[in-house]
């Protein structure tokens, strides 16, 4: 993502009702992205075919271009239940090695041969509601095969998802952390969906409320606030809150 999307763009590509974060994601990467063409891989029909470690690189960009703070987290250790913060790697993350486009598997198991490509988010998706992880993992495995029969045994399927992991390290985003209270070594996995969305969600309510106070005072609409930077928004609803509420109601009443 070479620049920042303008933040109409993000305000009318994101609903904060939607309880699902990868939901909410997924449309705002589709409102970003805009409908695919025939020279462009990318956009709504494409938004599926990403890997989970390239959905994940897509929302940590999307997190470094909108928001541009870094992405605090926190870990509770098991053993003494001492609350740990630390900040996911983000620029480490981007740098992990991407999956080449077309990559197989191919694994054996006695005289039987399978092979596979790699799990895309569309898969992810239909497999979610099966009803157990046992059950999550076969779907996708299914979902993922290249021609054969028969059932996957699960020491392919453990060997299988071992090669995922390898060739798809963004997927799964894992941070040692050292206990802030009994020192005790800590793997805290990180859910980069939900640290982002909650990011987006802070920043759509602050764009809001500045779109509120300056439209009330000065009368602009919404496309004219959004348009200028967030610096110059933000020095405006500074300059308002220093006025005193008759200079307000003056400057309102005069429009």
């Amino acid at each position: 993502m070479a620049q920042a999307p303008a933040t109409a763009r993000l305000l009318g590509g994101w609903d904060p009702s939607d309880g699902s974060a990868h939901r909410r994601l997924a449309a705002l990467l589709a409102a970003i992205d805009g409908p695919a063409d025939a020279d462009d891989q990318r956009g709504v029909d494409a938004l599926g075919v990403d890997t989970l470690g390239e959905r994940n690189r897509r929302l940590l960009e999307l997190h470094r271009d909108l928001i541009g703070t870094p992405l605090e987290a926190r870990v509770t250790c098991a053993q003494c239940g001492a609350d740990s913060e630390f900040v996911v790697p983000i620029d480490a993350i981007l740098d992990l090695p991407c999956p080449e486009p077309g990559m197989l598997v191919r694994l054996g198991a006695g005289r039987r041969r399978f092979t596979f490509r790699l799990a895309r988010m569309d898969d992810l998706d239909a497999a979610g509601d099966a009803a157990s992880p046992r059950d999550v993992r076969r779907a996708i495995v299914e979902r993922c095969r290249i021609g054969g029969d028969g059932d996957v045994p699960d020491l392919v399927i453990h060997r299988l998802a071992e090669r995922f992991e390898a060739l798809d390290p963004a997927a799964n985003i894992v941070v040692n952390v050292t206990c802030s209270g009994c020192e005790a070594a800590l793997a805290a996995s990180v859910d980069v969906a939900g640290f982002v969305a909650r990011g987006l969600d802070r920043l759509v309510e602050r764009l809001l409320d500045e779109v509120h106070t300056i439209a009330g005072t000065y009368g602009w609409d919404e496309a004219r606030i959004l348009e200028l930077p967030a610096w110059r928004r933000r020095r405006y609803v500074d300059m308002i809150a220093a006025r005193t509420p008759i200079q307000t109601a003056a400057a309102a009443g005069g429009r």
